[in-house]
């Protein structure tokens, strides 16, 4: 709760009062906390504060602290990542283990344009790499639109890893669907299904996505396909999308749309303010013939009783 960080933190000013010295045990869960209400330059200054007064920090306390700035969603994070791996094993000789890694490498992977950065860490790693740390690498990649190797350069982390007898996990398969799904290489998000026992609402809704960016003719026909055939259950994240398919391709707007509203009434899933603006943004694109003023109005009248 957003609370909980503050009560902590008191919790510490009263034992600090009563002179009762704080140790790893202590300090670590605040920083947990604070991390999970993304307050890491508070974290940061607990920490220090810690430091100066003789604690030391250990393994646990470092990769708790890497984490809390790996998900903070700051533009500083992931340098800041660095310095503290630099600064935990020169200053503290505590030697970063594959968790540590793998919690620095996810400030790469949540910015932007930082494959190649990611991927650099990847190589200087003194820890052996696991199926999380190939996985964070591709979110890397994937998040790099400005990368014209993105795609060439998760392939190939895809196969280092197989070489090296490391199993992909379910998240590094979805990372990399997402990876084509953005470029609009369909076929090869597709091909990933097979890799997928179990694949859920997200992977098929990551593969409309696709469809969405492959400016093909056949994209909402292959992409209505797929939501017919899907084995989970599609939620109203998969019509929005579905909806986009319908927007950014060529072919019939308001027919589509018609189809996909009924789709989702007989799935009885309730639409949302994103399901309202992306019809309206498909309907925008209708010309000639295929434009029906009528279905804006029933889908504004609709829009308001909602």
């Amino acid at each position: 709760k957003n609370k909980d960080h503050k009560i902590a933190v008191k919790l510490l000013e009263i034992m600090m009062e009563k002179e009762l010295e704080p140790n790893n045990f202590t300090i670590t869960p605040i920083i947990e906390l604070l991390g999970k209400v993304r307050k890491a330059p508070k974290a940061q200054l607990l920490f220090d504060r810690m430091i100066d007064k003789g604690l030391v920090p250990d393994l646990i306390m470092w990769t708790v602290l890497l984490h809390c700035w790996s998900t903070s969603k700051r533009r500083e994070a992931a340098q800041k990542t660095i310095e503290l791996l630099k600064k935990m094993h020169q200053q503290f000789n505590v030697e970063p283990d594959t968790v540590a890694y793998n919690a620095a490498l996810l400030a790469f992977a949540n910015d932007f344009n930082r494959g190649k950065q990611a991927e650099q860490l990847l190589r200087v790693m003194t820890a052996p790499p696991n199926t999380v740390t190939y996985a964070t690498c591709i979110k890397a990649w994937t998040n790099s639109p400005g990368s014209p190797e993105a795609v060439e350069r998760s392939e190939a982390l895809v196969k280092e890893m197989l070489i090296g007898g490391i199993s992909p996990s379910a998240i590094l398969w979805s990372n990399m669907i997402s990876l084509y799904a953005r470029r609009g290489l369909v076929e090869k998000a597709t091909d990933i299904l097979k890799h997928i026992e179990q694949p859920n609402v997200i992977v098929y809704t990551t593969i409309m996505e696709a469809w969405a960016n492959s400016n093909r003719v056949d994209a909402f026909e292959n992409a209505f396909t797929l939501l017919q055939k899907m084995e989970a259950n599609p939620n109203i994240t998969t019509f929005n999308t579905l909806i986009k398919v319908v927007e950014k391709n060529p072919g019939p707007k308001i027919k589509n749309l018609r189809e996909i509203k009924l789709m989702w009434e007989r799935n009885g899933v309730q639409a949302n303010v994103r399901t309202y603006n992306a019809l309206y943004a498909a309907c925008s694109m209708a010309t000639g013939e295929d434009a029906s003023l009528q279905f804006v109005l029933d889908i504004y009248e609709e829009m308001k009783l909602s």
